[in-house]
């Protein structure tokens, strides 16, 4: 009975550690530190540990008053999911903190024990405020108490000029021609709940532009700027390269706010405050106009530039040194580095006579980060022999911009030894010859001249079969000039057919974004939404996509009879697409990608109708 018992009991600890440790992430040690820290006032700190612990233990911060701590408290929450119970545990270990100078303190590392295993703390850094700079941020002082320190209830004062700021920041001020520059807008705001809804970014006229890849979800952090602490959060960062030199100016862009502001309201003060009732106010911000001085590269530009600047490295590959007449020779050429990618040619390896070229294969993959753009550009030239011989493809030259040390440099690729064999019927001898010698040319009509008692002549062909022969050159030149003119013909048509074809084109794009409505990257869906609309704005109106600027869409449309009204609408719709793309995300994000992808299928219906065209 008693070896029951133990059993028993064995079996209920053996369970009660099981419900202890199911459903049970990872341990997680973690310091939580406010936004805004005041000099002179109250701060709490908090350890939060997502286990039961024992053992805690923080170093005495230096520089800063421990006023009480540590504080625990605990919570314990159980779930069951399709038949599976899960608990979850927390602790918090809260220390109320001061300092009595503004600057910077360090919060130090703490450590518990979690079972026979320690964890601890990174130390964090923390910033302190003095009062005037932490209250100019939109807050009302705030008493002591555990509250203190947390971003604080806005003020019903009115908005001052200073307390939203937008600036534009160029990682350089001074470049070398096609070499990038980061450019940062970047948003402070006394206010963390601001929402912006409508971003006008300038034109870079005179500069080609790669957009950063970013996070969807944009996240706020606190920072000071004059003197004053600050929300701030990045709107868009874009690499610009300058196409030419001198003193290139950016203009200031604008961008609208939405900021709730507290009012005085009776309901309210007649419950004490607690109904607090708020008001949106528009607010219209923007950015500072820069200038970029652009130095032009030298003049004396070495053998093989193409247009490339930065810091690269060439490497070539050759499929075979061995071939007949009639295959493929290959050629590849692999860039890789840090530049202007996207405006780089490469140079084409020198064929001997006798190599038929074909057209490149070109393949790129870049990466747009604040860091710079990075990634590989992969050439292939193909080539095909038609004689057979020993060749020799010439070392090519590949030259580039170093702009971190002002001089062009070299990279040569080296020359290549080919020997091509004679193929299946289609090759030919590649061997110099005088009146004596025979030279054989495949699939020619031509016959061979000989010689004959010192004398030469022509072997004729029989009356019938010289007529069949003119007869065949008359048909194959009537078919060529047909060919030919049905392509000329084509190509005056193709601008007209790409017009045509304009509206489906666009709604094979807007499918797509259907298709991408669900995506949880809403920058996903908002790039294929802009796709469609500018592909449908460049086939339908004859508008190279490199000059889709706002100015010279209005200009087109206008030039083509579109209303003011529809033209007005055209610009908005893509102004609130890129909004919502580069916006962080917020509530009601489902409703504004119907809302924006309604309003692009109205807006091309429209402009696809004869009415679109109104008398002035």
């Amino acid at each position: 009975m008693n070896a029951f018992r133990k059993l028993y009991l064995l079996f209920v600890i053996l369970l009660s550690v099981t419900l202890s440790v199911s459903g049970q992430d990872k341990v997680t040690f973690r310091l939580v530190t406010p936004d805004i820290i005041v000099e002179g006032e109250n701060f709490n700190v908090q350890f939060v540990l997502n286990a039961n612990g024992k053992d805690f233990r923080m170093s005495d911060p230096k520089g800063l008053q421990v006023l009480y701590g540590p504080a625990v408290s605990s919570s314990t929450s159980m779930s069951w999911v399709n038949g599976k119970s899960s608990r979850s545990v927390s602790n918090t270990f809260t220390y109320t903190l001061l300092a009595d100078k503004a600057g910077t303190y360090t919060i130090p590392s703490a450590s518990v024990k979690v079972g026979s295993a320690t964890y601890k703390t990174e130390p964090k850094s923390i910033r302190v405020y003095t009062a005037d700079a932490a209250y100019g941020a939109g807050s009302t002082k705030a008493g002591s108490g555990s509250n203190a320190g947390q971003p604080r209830p806005q003020s019903t004062e009115k908005l001052s000029a200073n307390d939203f700021i937008i600036t534009a920041n160029p990682s350089k001020s001074s470049v070398y021609e096609q070499e990038g520059v980061l450019v940062t807008f970047r948003l402070y705001s006394t206010r963390p709940n601001i929402t912006l809804t409508k971003a006008d970014f300038p034109p870079f006229e005179n500069f080609v532009k790669e957009e950063v890849a970013s996070n969807p979800t944009k996240q706020w952090s606190t920072a000071e700027l004059g003197g004053r602490v600050y929300y701030t959060v990045d709107l868009q960062q874009v690499y610009l390269f300058p196409q030419k030199s001198g003193d290139l100016d950016i203009p200031a862009g604008t961008f609208d706010l939405v900021v709730p502001v507290k009012v005085n309201d009776p309901v309210g003060d007649f419950f004490g405050g607690f109904l607090d009732q708020y008001t949106e106010v528009k607010r219209t911000v923007k950015s500072k106009p820069f200038r970029i001085h652009v130095k032009a590269l030298p003049e004396t530009k070495p053998e093989g530039f193409g247009g490339a600047v930065g810091q690269f490295s060439l490497t070539s590959e050759v499929q075979k040194k061995v071939l007949k007449t009639g295959e493929s020779y290959q050629v590849k050429l692999k860039l890789s580095g840090n530049g202007n990618f996207s405006l780089t040619s490469l140079p084409e390896p020198r064929w001997p006579e006798g190599f038929e070229a074909y057209d490149p294969e070109v393949n790129q993959a870049t990466d747009v980060l604040a860091s710079g753009v990075t990634g590989t550009k992969e050439v292939t030239y193909y080539a095909v022999p038609r004689y057979e011989g020993d060749y020799t493809i010439p070392a090519t030259p590949f030259a580039y911009f170093d702009p971190a040390v002002g001089q062009f440099k070299t990279i040569t690729i080296p020359e290549q030894k080919v020997h091509v064999d004679k193929g299946d019927g289609t090759s030919t001898k590649a061997t110099s010859f005088t009146g004596q010698e025979e030279v054989s040319y495949l699939n020619s009509d031509i016959r061979y001249l000989k010689s004959s008692n010192g004398r030469t002549t022509i072997q004729t062909l029989s009356v019938p079969l010289l007529f069949l022969s003119y007869l065949l050159i008359a048909l194959l030149a009537y078919a060529l000039y047909r060919i030919l003119l049905a392509r000329l013909s084509g190509a005056s048509e193709s601008v007209e057919s790409k017009a045509r074809r304009a509206g489906r084109t666009a709604r094979k794009y807007l499918k797509l974004a259907a298709r991408k409505q669900a995506d949880p990257d809403p920058s996903v869906y908002y790039e294929a939404l802009q796709k469609g609309i500018e592909s449908y704005i460049s086939n339908k109106f004859r508008l190279p996509t490199s000059e889709l600027s706002k100015e010279r869409i209005r200009e087109t449309l206008l030039g083509h009879g579109t209303s003011e009204e529809l033209t007005n609408d055209v610009l908005s719709l893509l102004g609130d697409v890129e909004l919502a793309r580069f916006s962080p995300q917020v509530s009601g994000e489902e409703d504004l990608r119907g809302k924006l992808y309604g309003q692009a299928v109205a807006i091309i219906d429209a402009l696809e109708s004869p009415k679109k065209k109104t008398s002035k």
